[in-house]
């Protein structure tokens, strides 16, 4: 395997890993998000009857909530292709290897 290849499938599967680290992260916000919730007691004066202050609140720390969890979904789904696009190059190059093992030598 040349020097070349090495660095190209570990800096593959190094992005796969940073797209698994950001999938975490963005896991850790949306539950943290998902926990914010508030009281009308919580907003005191703000939410005085007639307000929508509370449910405005509440919609978009659903939608907040659910952006992250699909963040997480999508990040996740990146670093498993990446993943496996480097495990059928590294596939693809030993049976190359293989194949071709006994047609020359390399110097």
């Amino acid at each position: 395997m040349s020097d070349h290849y090495a660095v190209a499938m570990e800096a593959l599967r190094g992005d796969a890993r940073r797209w698994h680290e950001v999938a975490d992260t963005t896991s850790v916000a949306g539950k943290a998000a998902e926990s914010l919730t508030l009281t009308e007691d919580d907003l005191s004066f703000a939410s005085v009857r007639g307000s929508s202050l509370l449910s405005t609140y509440g919609s978009l720390q659903e939608k907040v909530t659910r952006l992250l969890q699909e963040a997480t979904t999508n990040f996740n789904a990146m670093g498993d292709t990446l993943t496996a696009v480097a495990d059928r190059y590294q596939a693809s190059e030993d049976e190359a290897s293989a194949e071709f093992k006994d047609l020359w030598t390399i110097k």
